[in-house]
């Protein structure tokens, strides 16, 4: 789910899920400046964050994302519910655009488009990171794969009482991310608000609720069917 030429409703479907769930890719593109030595404040946020959900079982949040594309000059909006069940299964749930979904069910991805008639189904392969993802099943490690920053004053929106943003920049290029921030909240190490540029200039944004903790889903849940008439792609 590398970003590419699409109209932008797909285009940001393409990006979301691939926040979650495409891989780390080296870039030819060197490295932009690098990011100012993060205040032992900001570490210690984004640490608090990785050790809440390395305590987490099964939950559901919610979540709303906007995607604005440098070329298109359009801002997509969608809506939905994020199921987690550590350590290797997760359900984006989308409520709009209706019937859309990732599901990670192991190390198989797969992805159901129903505008485009179409399932798409990637393997993770061994070393590769998914951030948004690994974030939410407890097993990332972002301090190895990002350089960690306070936001720069004015560069994000101000956060919400309780809260403290925090800027990763890739330690090697990558062509999938060039930063991402996270709002997470002092208490709780919840996040709270996600925000990603990628290297063309397309602007993703999540806002996420409460985790609410529930019985993992039924292994149906997991299961994805190709509808007849649809393409499936890998």
């Amino acid at each position: 789910m590398t970003p590419c030429r699409i109209d932008p409703p797909r285009r940001a479907l393409t990006l979301a899920l691939a926040l979650a769930a495409a891989a780390g890719h080296a870039a030819a593109a060197p490295a932009g400046p690098a990011a100012a030595p993060a205040p032992d404040a900001v570490t210690a946020l984004l640490q608090r964050a990785e050790a809440r959900y390395r305590a987490s079982g099964a939950f559901r949040v919610s979540f709303r994302q906007t995607f604005e594309s440098a070329a298109f000059g359009s801002a997509d909006e969608a809506h939905g519910t994020i199921h987690v069940a550590p350590p290797r299964r997760a359900l984006w749930d989308y409520a709009e655009p209706k019937g859309q979904k990732g599901v990670l069910d192991g190390n198989t991805w797969w992805f159901v488009v129903p505008e485009d008639r179409e399932v798409q189904v990637r393997e993770v392969q061994p070393g590769e990171d998914s951030p948004l993802s690994d974030l939410l099943a407890g097993r990332s490690d972002l301090l190895r794969l990002f350089a960690v920053a306070a936001v720069p004053e004015g560069a994000a929106p101000p956060p919400a009482a309780g809260r403290g943003w925090v800027e990763l920049r890739p330690r090697a290029p990558r062509d999938d991310i060039d930063w991402l921030r996270l709002e997470i909240d002092r208490a709780s190490g919840d996040v709270r608000r996600v925000e990603v540029a990628d290297p063309l200039g397309g602007r993703m944004r999540f806002e996420l609720g409460a985790p609410v903790r529930e019985a993992p889903p039924p292994d149906a849940a997991f299961r994805v069917d190709v509808p007849p008439g649809w393409t499936l792609t890998r």
